[in-house]
């Protein structure tokens, strides 16, 4: 089965570049795999709109792990 994709496209996904969702939804039809799913996390952090440095993503890692721990 062919996808119809250039070449460059395919170079761009393979570097790390995010396709569109109709590019995904080929993707899985051509290789019969699931790319996208349904998360069944629940996310309830606050972030703030204060000054300082703002939230980064270091950040939000550890608070991540810190409530996974808190719930063993």
């Amino acid at each position: 089965m062919r996808m119809n994709e250039r070449l460059n496209t395919i170079q761009r996904i393979e570097n790390g570049s995010r396709p569109t969702d109709e590019l995904v939804n080929k993707l899985e039809k051509v290789l019969g795999i699931t790319l996208l799913g349904e998360s069944d996390i629940e996310y309830d952090a606050q972030l703030s709109q204060g000054g300082g440095r703002g939230l980064t993503i270091a950040d939000a890692l550890e608070d991540y792990l810190a409530k996974g721990e808190s719930d063993d």
